[in-house]
C-alpha cells in the first residue's frame, strides 16, 4: 500500500476503543442459570500404567469405571476427548481437564452454550493456562462479566467506519484510502472499457510508477483533482467518490491499518472456527 504522509493527522477519536456491538456477557454457570443445551461429549479414561481404559458419557459412568479400575489396581488416568462439538473439544483442551475434573466437566461445563464456552475459553486464553479445579468451581459459582465481540479487529474498525457520517468518512478516507485496491480497480475498469487511448495513458502511468498500481492511481487522482494542504489528493476526490460511487468509497478503506491505528484494546482469538475479540475489564 502507498505510504501515507507522515505529517497527516489521523482523524479518529482515540477514546473509541470498542465497537458498538460489544456486549458484557454475564458468564453465569451455576445451576440456577445453567440450561441443558443437549451437548453430549464422550471422554476416554486411559490408564497411565497401561491396561484397558473405558469410555464415559456421564459422571456416573466415570465413577463406575473408576471403581472397577481400583479393583484392578488402577488409580491414575489420562482423560481424552473422543467425541462432541468442536468448540467443546477446544474448551476441554484449554481447561486441561484431568481426572479430578471429570465430574465437574459433565455436571457443570458440558451443557453450556457456545457463547458461554467462548467466554470461558477467552478467560483461559488470557490467563495463559487452565484453571485449578478450586478456581474453576469458584468462577462457575460466582459468575463473571466477560466482554466479547464476534469478529476480528478489522471487523471492529469496519463497524466504526460504517458508523461515520459523510464528513467523518471523507476525513478518514484522506488517511485510510487503500490506493493499492483502487489501483487494481482502475486497472480492471480501463481494461474492461476497451478505450485504447485510456489504456495507453494508464499503461504509461504504471510504467512511470515502476509497476506500482497504487502509486499510478495516486498520481492520476492528483493530476485530476489537485492536492490538499498536505500535498495529498484534494478532498474533492473523496467527496466525488462518496456521492457518485456510493458505498464504493467505503469499499476502498484500509480497515487493517485503521484497526491498528485505533489501538483496539482487545485480544483476538478463534473459537469453534469463529473469530472473537476479548476485551479484558
Amino acid at each position: 500500500m502507498r505510504a501515507r504522509h507522515e505529517h497527516e493527522e489521523k482523524p479518529f477519536d482515540p477514546r473509541q476503543r470498542q465497537p458498538r456491538d460489544v456486549r458484557a456477557h454475564h458468564f453465569a454457570l451455576n445451576p440456577r442459570h445453567r440450561r441443558n443445551h443437549g451437548n453430549v461429549t464422550v471422554l476416554y479414561a486411559n490408564p497411565y500404567a497401561g491396561g484397558g481404559g473405558f469410555y464415559m458419557r456421564s459422571s456416573e459412568e466415570w465413577d463406575k469405571g473408576y471403581q472397577q479400575g481400583l479393583r484392578r489396581g488402577i488409580e491414575e488416568y489420562e482423560i481424552d476427548f473422543i467425541d462432541g462439538p468442536r468448540w467443546l473439544a477446544e474448551l476441554f483442551n484449554a481447561l486441561q481437564i484431568d481426572q479430578s475434573m471429570v465430574e465437574f466437566w459433565f455436571d457443570e461445563i458440558e451443557h453450556i452454550d457456545e457463547e458461554q464456552a467462548a467466554a470461558l475459553f477467552a478467560l483461559t486464553l488470557y490467563r495463559g493456562s487452565g484453571f485449578p479445579r478450586s478456581e474453576l468451581e469458584q468462577l462457575v459459582s460466582d459468575g463473571v462479566d466477560v466482554v466479547l465481540y464476534q469478529g476480528t479487529a478489522r471487523d471492529v474498525a469496519g463497524e466504526m467506519l460504517d458508523d461515520l457520517d459523510e464528513e467523518g468518512l471523507v476525513a478518514q478516507a484522506a488517511v485510510y484510502f487503500d490506493w493499492d485496491a483502487y489501483g487494481q480497480f482502475m486497472e480492471n475498469s480501463i481494461g474492461t472499457a476497451g478505450d485504447e487511448q485510456s489504456q495507453e495513458d494508464w499503461d504509461e502511468r504504471v510504467s512511470e510508477a515502476d509497476g506500482d498500481l497504487g502509486e499510478a492511481a495516486y498520481r492520476a487522482v492528483i493530476d485530476s483533482h489537485g492536492t490538499d494542504a498536505h500535498g495529498g489528493p484534494h478532498e474533492s476526490f473523496y467527496r466525488e467518490a462518496l456521492t457518485e460511487w456510493g458505498a464504493s468509497l467505503r469499499d476502498f478503506m484500509d480497515e487493517e491499518q485503521y484497526a491498528h491505528d485505533l489501538g483496539v484494546e482487545g485480544y483476538e482469538f478463534t473459537f469453534g472456527g469463529t473469530p472473537y475479540m476479548f476485551f479484558p475489564s
